[in-house]
């Protein structure tokens, strides 16, 4: 009597072991698993996200909204939409490496399903950066010396950072810039504007001198995202003033 009351505990026992196992499969949980894909900001050439950290990811199935921290998160099961940004605002990102700001990525899923016990997968394509980025290029004869150029914000772009610096901007931004620089131990200013031609674009602001005192400032564009204008202007280096046809 006492074994085959032992037996039919143990019995039990297994079946509560095995209804907590299935239980375990359909809670009502499934798991999104996130993909997050840009285009790198001048060369179109799409890539994945390989580390989120910094990144801000959601998922709304309506009713409420979660923050994703992993690339692989459990959720309930149903209907959800998944965000992400590459920083918490446009403006943050601008904020951001010392004040030089940053590309700024965003986009949203499609409608993920999540069944229970099951992984769905959320893809979230951002595309190109939504803001655009300032270049700066000088190319001067000896005779000018000391010369830097600052954008809003105080970057200041020079002969030791040239090659490598830039700032980032809002996509339709008028950015006023001051060119500082000596010309045969003169100080000299000019001043001027570059309006940033839409998102992922790379506004590029050229500086040039040739050998009979002129100094030339090219505004221009990179067109890889569509189409922008130019602007050419030609300044004395010795007066500092623009010379007009």
């Amino acid at each position: 009597m006492k074994k085959t009351l032992f037996s039919i505990m143990a019995l039990a026992m297994a079946l509560v072991s095995c209804t907590n196992e299935v239980l375990t499969d359909v809670d009502g949980y499934g798991t999104i698993v996130l993909s997050v894909n840009n285009d790198e900001t001048v060369t179109r050439a799409a890539k994945a996200v390989a580390d989120l950290n910094g990144w801000v990811v959601k998922a709304n199935n309506g009713s409420e909204e979660i923050t994703l921290t992993t690339a692989s998160t459990k959720v309930k099961a149903g209907k959800y939409t998944v965000s992400a940004q590459s920083h918490a605002s446009e403006a943050e990102a601008l904020t951001v490496n010392d004040g030089w700001g940053a590309a700024y990525y965003e986009g949203t899923s499609g409608e993920v399903t999540v069944v229970a016990g099951q992984p769905a997968d959320a893809v979230v394509n951002c595309g190109t950066a939504k803001n655009a980025r300032l270049k700066v290029q000088f190319s001067l004869i000896s005779n000018f010396t000391e010369y830097s150029l600052t954008a809003e914000r105080n970057l200041v772009f020079n002969s030791d950072n040239a090659a490598s610096a830039l700032a980032y901007y809002a996509a339709t931004e008028e950015v006023e810039y001051t060119l500082n620089y000596k010309y045969n131990d003169t100080p000299k200013k000019i001043t001027g504007k570059i309006t940033m031609k839409g998102a992922a674009t790379e506004n590029i602001i050229s500086i040039a001198s040739n050998d009979n005192g002129t100094i030339s400032v090219t505004v221009n564009y990179d067109d890889t995202f569509g189409t922008g204008n130019s602007e050419n202007l030609e300044f004395d280096a010795a007066t500092g003033e623009e010379v007009k046809e």
